[in-house]
């Protein structure tokens, strides 16, 4: 089971009756804060090459909200992640709330983001969550579920996506981070 706790702005946990287990609060914020800032400032294809090593390695999987199984090779992950930015326009980070499970030793890391998706012509305005799952050991991320609303919006990505990585198929090349 997971205490949660918001990042943004700062709470007393005295006043929490939630157990937080400070060490694994901040492996989250830092996790976050990295993520945070290397998203904003262009930089995202760093983190994209280190969650393909790690899913490389079998320690990572990625939850889409538009398909039931996990995905846990870079077959279908890169072509995912070299696309989103262009599917979710103006992809920015609004909230962030940390989890922590001690008995897990993993920090649950909670980003809520906003952007446009174009669907039909139409211009949504999305609402989302990535949810990490971070080791708090190493820090790195070890899952990711992405939930988008409202249901407009998950079909515009469908949408979006399918045709992106129906063009890279008749391509017959897969992207490279």
């Amino acid at each position: 089971s997971y205490s949660f706790c918001t990042l943004l702005p700062p709470l007393n946990h005295a006043k929490m009756d939630l157990p937080v287990d400070s060490r694994l609060h901040e492996v989250g914020t830092r996790f976050a804060k990295r993520w945070i800032e290397l998203f904003h400032n262009g930089q995202e294809k760093e983190v994209f090459t280190e969650l393909t090593h790690a899913m490389d390695k079998g320690k990572f999987r990625f939850y889409s909200p538009l398909v039931s199984k996990p995905y846990d090779s870079q077959a279908g992950f890169v072509p995912i992640l070299m696309n989103v930015t262009r599917v979710l326009q103006g992809l920015h980070y609004v909230g962030v709330s940390i989890g922590t499970s001690k008995a897990e030793n993993k920090a649950k890391v909670m980003l809520h983001f906003k952007a446009t998706v174009i669907s039909n012509g139409k211009k949504l305005d999305a609402d989302g969550i990535d949810i990490f799952e971070v080791d708090g050991t190493t820090g790195k991320a070890t899952q990711l579920m992405v939930m988008v609303r409202p249901f407009s919006v998950a079909v515009g990505v469908r949408d979006g996506m399918g045709a992106m990585l129906e063009a890279f198929k008749k391509g017959g090349q897969q992207p490279k981070l």
